[in-house]
């Protein structure tokens, strides 16, 4: 799913007035797509059978940081929105 196909579902949403809201909703849609690529590594590192990936402690502990920093990273895209929304409702 790309940020593209995301973001007209996330435009439909929040409903951006301006171009600095539909930036800030290409930001979620960005984070939002990177945060569903770590749950696709997350289930490759589960799944069980032939085609399972089983990562090393140093990589595990860098993808748990990555995992983290990108939710993190959408937390303030969300946050970032919702402030920018509210200087144009003030």
């Amino acid at each position: 799913m790309s940020p593209e196909s995301i973001a007209p579902e996330l435009i439909a949403l929040y409903q951006p007035a301006d171009s600095q809201e539909r930036f800030a909703v290409q930001r979620i849609a960005h984070h939002q797509k990177m945060l569903q690529f770590c749950a696709d590594i997350e289930s490759a590192f589960n799944a069980t059978g032939p085609g399972r990936v089983t990562p090393d402690a140093k990589t595990l502990a860098l993808f748990r940081r990555y995992k983290s920093q990108t939710e993190r990273m959408y937390r303030s895209a969300v946050k970032d929105f919702e402030r920018i929304r509210s200087m144009r409702t003030a």
